[in-house]
């Protein structure tokens, strides 16, 4: 029995040192340090791009002050981090967009990806709702503070909601697009959408404005726990817009429900089989 472990152990390292493996090995090697190495240059240098491009815009702001016109105003620093990363935009339905007046984008939240991705759907006048801890990121989130952002505790409800209806009173009257991204939080994409939060279609109904849903595709080409950063081709999908006109807060259950199942059913659409 010993003797027949003993040759078994030796056939395995044998095979494991065979010269078939042997020649696969330097290959297999160089291309996971190259892989390593793409990782991390191009995260690197993504956070340097972001660190001084904030802080070149917040010297900008700090003179022209605070407003809902900035956040377009920085659409070079996410289009340099774009060319950073490798992440090449594809846009489907530019005919869909909403061109007059203001309007609640949802989107699909998977990255930091997410904002390069909406370079090409971003309206001209608009800010964002974002959580409050994000103002501690250094020149980015003094930046946060310039573009006048929506910035909510997502862990205390009874600050979220007053927030968010008081950005109503903001999109009627100063005419100003809210980007949302109703999951919540970062979703993992494999088995669809995370289920959506309501706050933004109550802004949207309390707004009478209509709702664009964008739908970014999945980032294939990034996978951070593997460390992966390849960079790939982005779809990126403007559904056509649903409008509120004569909805009221009872109708957004169904509301939410409808735009969750259209936004999945396009992004696993778009989905590879292998993702």
């Amino acid at each position: 029995m010993f003797l027949f472990g003993s040759l078994l152990n030796d056939s395995i390292l044998i095979s494991a040192y065979s010269p078939e493996r042997m020649r696969s090995m330097p290959s297999v090697t160089i291309r996971s340090v190259f892989q390593e190495l793409q990782f991390w240059v191009k995260g690197i240098s993504t956070l340097l791009v972001l660190f001084f491009g904030a802080l070149y815009y917040c010297m900008i702001f700090s003179i022209s002050g605070r407003s809902y016109d900035n956040s377009y105003k920085t659409y070079n620093l996410w289009l340099v981090i774009s060319w950073v990363v490798g992440l090449r935009h594809r846009v489907h339905g530019l005919e869909n967009q909403v061109i007059d007046g203001p309007k609640i984008l949802v989107v699909n939240h998977q990255s930091a990806l997410d904002v390069p991705a909406l370079l090409y759907v971003w309206p001209k006048r608009s800010t964002f709702v974002a959580k409050r801890s994000i103002c501690t990121y250094a020149s980015f989130g003094l930046l946060v503070w310039f573009l006048k952002a929506i910035l909510i505790d997502r862990s205390n409800r009874d600050d979220s909601i007053p927030k968010l209806m008081n950005a109503a009173k903001i999109v009627r009257d100063e005419k100003v697009s809210v980007i949302v991204f109703p999951e919540g939080t970062r979703g993992k994409g494999k088995a669809g959408l995370l289920p959506f939060k309501r706050g933004a279609f109550h802004l949207a109904v309390k707004a009478q404005v209509p709702i664009q849903p964008i739908v970014i595709g999945p980032y294939t080409g990034f996978d951070i726990s593997r460390r992966i950063a390849k960079g790939c081709d982005c779809d990126i999908f403007v559904l056509p817009p649903i409008y509120t006109t004569d909805m009221t807060i009872d109708d957004v259950p169904t509301l939410t429900d409808k735009v969750h199942k259209q936004m999945s059913d396009v992004y696993l659409s778009c989905c590879p089989s292998e993702f």
